[in-house]
């Protein structure tokens, strides 16, 4: 006999023995659909609470970044102030100044006029 009549006929008189076989795909489909819903709201939940927390994580790194660029010109600016700084403790800064803004000379120098003005 054929399996497929050997089918039929545990299907037509219904008191023919299930194979352990049998028996374990049975219980193996009835549990597809039941790990699939549980995966399928592990996933939901997930995405629904961890969602909000990743956007929360990119948002402060994305702070981070621009806290980091924010210091890194600040320090490069603390950097040129300070050799400013240092340039006009020195003397030759103080007779820079002295000579261009405040139209001072030293005693014994004559000071030129510029009549035609910058051009």
């Amino acid at each position: 006999m054929s399996r497929r009549n050997q089918r039929n006929q545990r299907g037509r008189k219904g008191n023919l023995e299930v194979s352990p076989r049998s028996r374990k795909r049975l219980r193996l489909r009835s549990r597809v659909p039941v790990v699939a819903i549980l995966a399928l709201g592990l996933l939901v939940v997930s995405f629904t609470w961890g969602l909000p927390r990743y956007q929360k994580y990119r948002e402060i790194s994305n702070q981070i970044t621009a806290l980091e660029e924010r210091k890194q010109t600040m320090e490069t600016e603390r950097q040129r102030l300070i050799k400013e700084a240092e340039w006009l403790e020195s003397d030759a800064a103080v007779e820079k100044i002295a000579r261009e803004e405040l139209g001072l000379v030293k005693p014994g120098e004559r000071p030129l006029i510029d009549i035609l003005g910058s051009r």
